[in-house]
């Protein structure tokens, strides 16, 4: 409106505006003036041009300011899971090693749940903090080389337990999650860095896959992001080939992934996708959140 009706260079009355008489200073061509229309329809006409700009921008860089120091102080630490055999490995894998240093032998991994219980406790504003309990003392032992099945009715915490395993499991401004017990990797605790070397976790939906891919563009992206830098391009698509092949995208492996309004793949092929990008890394431990497993019968004869 200020640019409109008054400008930069119109002097004290603003614009005119096709006022039918030759002397702008005229009283009667008031009307026809800028100025007068802006205090007409009560809008500031004192510096009113350059004031919103210095506004916009000491506001913006206000904002600016403001999220540098919340990152700052409240750092977030994006991690990618690791493959075996990588270049800086952490000195507490020792304990997933086989004793012989020379030969750097793997040996399978187990999980264990020492009286493991989980609570997390909810903030509301102008409201006393609640606690609830999710998981309460659990003890369990997965054995490796085998399919290691939780069941429960929706809401039993399975979710929270495989987010813990992972550790995933991370609170926010209005929850804070306590956990008590262990979980432990062949019977030693181990640190984050070992646990993120060891485990993949392949979450409820496939929110993560990008539509506008291919599925085996997918695979080939995630492959030379996730891969090692010791592997060549070569490698890494050789990888993802064959973990394509092994997980049945043959057919669909030229097909967009697709969303809910551009449909494409189907959603068992959205979920082998989400399964194939976890598994290119080959992780020792294999985490599948909602996941159906289809058990064919087995035909017994004498």
């Amino acid at each position: 409106m200020s640019n409109e009706f008054i400008g930069v260079d119109s002097g004290p009355l603003g614009q005119l505006y096709d006022c039918p008489l030759d002397n702008p200073s005229d009283p009667r061509c008031s009307s026809y003036n800028g100025r007068p229309i802006m205090r007409n329809l009560a809008f500031p006409t004192n510096n009113w041009i350059w004031r919103p700009a210095g506004i916009v921008i000491g506001f913006s860089m206000l904002w600016w300011v403001l999220a540098g120091l919340v990152l700052q102080f409240h750092r977030v630490t994006l991690e990618v899971a690791a493959v075996h055999g990588r270049e800086t490995p952490d000195t507490s894998e020792t304990m997933l090693k086989d004793d012989t240093p020379r030969t750097g032998k793997i040996i399978p991994v187990s999980i264990g749940l020492v009286r493991f219980s989980l609570e997390v406790q909810v903030k509301k504003l102008l409201k006393k903090s609640t606690t609830k309990t999710i998981l309460q003392s659990i003890s369990a032992d997965f054995t490796p080389g085998h399919l290691n099945v939780i069941m429960g009715p929706s809401g039993s915490g399975k979710t929270s337990l495989l987010q813990s395993i992972a550790d995933r499991l991370d609170g926010s401004t209005t929850s804070k999650y306590k956990s008590t017990g262990a979980i432990t990797l062949n019977n030693a605790i181990p640190t984050r860095d070992v646990l993120a070397s060891v485990t993949s976790f392949v979450t409820q939906d496939d929110d993560a896959l990008m539509p506008s891919l291919t599925v085996r563009e997918t695979l080939h992206f995630a492959a030379k992001l996730r891969l090692p830098a010791s592997m060549t391009k070569e490698e890494k698509v050789r990888r993802a080939e064959e973990v394509l092949l092994k997980m049945g995208l043959k057919d669909c492996a030229d097909r967009l992934i697709g969303s809910d309004l551009k449909k494409s793949i189907s959603g068992g092929e959205r979920r082998r996708v989400s399964i194939a990008v976890q598994i290119l890394t080959d992780p020792r431990v294999l985490l599948l959140d909602e996941v159906c497993i289809v058990v064919e019968p087995i035909a017994i004869t004498d």
